[in-house]
């Protein structure tokens, strides 16, 4: 068993409970084997939580979890608020690693999710302390066809981040295809793909009915560009010149501008927005779903794909190459050319037609097996014992 230390740029907080929820899923699983403790620093804009430093803590079996927040307000002159900001972030980091050297003594290595965030500060580690360092990528930012992306970083921070990944004693991704975006940036560069995690104990099938209602289908996204759900509408407005028999429950951050596409598509009673919501809640909706709608122009992952499936529901997905690595056509899932309505409206007809709906238990039994959390913790474990104790 391990002492690890966890430095993730993004993890759930109560200023913004989801974000990063995924790596908080992946020091669930690593606690399983070994000891967690995650130092997350959180700047407090509107001083919601505190005028000055504010620390949370709470522990669950081997996962410590620490968060600080910090009161850095706005200033009309943007570039004086981020340096400002940047420093005392540093500040806290600084003094909250050493506060944790001293109580526990050093780790068997850092953990640092997203390199551009916090690899200065295992960089810093590894040159005062000698204590190793690991590095997780999830950014999509990595991918050349997202906005924004690596390039249009500095040229000074994307020498920092060529530094840090050289020095780091091992780099895992969450796809391949992630992996081969990083090799481009830095040629040479070797990773180990060790995937996201599933909660088998919130996503799980119901068992399988005779259809009554429409068809119901599920998107769930920050509605971001990346996630275009333009598209998704689009398709769904030629769907119901055809199929009017279906409804589309969307999930993510309050959208008006997509509240409005939806009623000049004529689709205000066909969609249902709903905010984001607990991972508990999700669940539930879409094990009652047909079909996931996941229509990316670009991912590294998708983690919405693993518990859709879970649940035994399939999803229909924008024919990228990251997503044939979790989904299967006519098995888990079902392929439409990407930013193309017309194609996804076809997939969607076809699948409300023709397709053959399988085993939502065979579904679900896929997904648990290859992302659950014992399975996940262990490739960590082979991942640690193969980079850190050979180091």
């Amino acid at each position: 068993m391990m002492n690890l230390l966890w430095l993730p740029a993004w993890y759930p907080n109560r200023i913004e409970p989801f974000t990063g929820d995924f790596l908080q899923r992946h020091a669930r699983a690593v606690s399983l084997y070994h000891q967690v403790r995650v130092i997350n620093i959180v700047r407090d804009k509107e001083g919601a939580i505190t005028r000055q430093v504010h620390r949370d803590e709470q522990e669950t079996f081997q996962l410590k979890e620490t968060t600080i927040y910090y009161y850095s307000p706005s200033f009309i002159f943007k570039p004086a608020e981020k340096l400002l900001s940047s420093l005392r972030y540093r500040k806290l980091y600084r003094r909250a690693i050493k506060a944790y050297l001293e109580e526990e003594g050093p780790p068997a290595a850092v953990h640092v999710h997203i390199a551009g965030k916090n690899g200065w500060m295992a960089l810093w580690l590894k040159r005062r302390f000698g204590i190793p360092y690991v590095i997780t990528e999830h950014w999509g930012g990595y991918l050349t066809a997202a906005k924004p992306n690596f390039s249009q970083l500095s040229l000074l921070l994307r020498w920092m981040w060529r530094k840090v990944m050289k020095k780091a004693a091992g780099i895992s991704v969450v796809s391949r295809h992630l992996g081969y975006a990083l090799e481009a940036l830095q040629p040479g560069i070797s990773f180990s793909v060790i995937p996201n995690v599933v909660d088998s104990n919130l996503f799980y099938p119901l068992p399988a009915a005779t259809r009554k209602g429409p068809f119901q289908f599920i998107h769930i996204s920050t509605l971001t560009y990346q996630k275009n759900p333009e598209d998704i509408f689009r398709a769904f407005a030629l769907v119901k010149q055809t199929s009017p028999a279906f409804r589309l429950s969307v999930f993510g951050p309050p959208a008006p501008a997509l509240r409005q596409l939806a009623v000049e598509l004529g689709l205000q009673d066909e969609i249902q927005f709903h905010e984001e919501v607990p991972q508990r809640v999700l669940a539930g909706y879409l094990r009652q779903a047909d079909a996931l709608i996941l229509y990316s122009r670009y991912e590294t992952f998708g983690c919405v794909l693993i518990e859709a499936n879970a649940c035994g529901i399939p999803a229909i997905v924008s024919d990228l190459a990251v997503h044939h690595e979790t989904i299967q056509e006519g098995v888990n899932g079902y392929f439409a050319e990407g930013e193309n309505a017309v194609a996804l409206a076809q997939k969607i007809n076809w699948f409300m037609q023709e397709a053959d709906r399988g085993s939502k238990e065979a579904i679900a039994v896929a997904a648990r097996v290859k992302y659950n959390y014992e399975r996940i913790g262990q490739l960590f474990t082979g991942f640690y014992t193969g980079h850190i104790e050979t180091k």
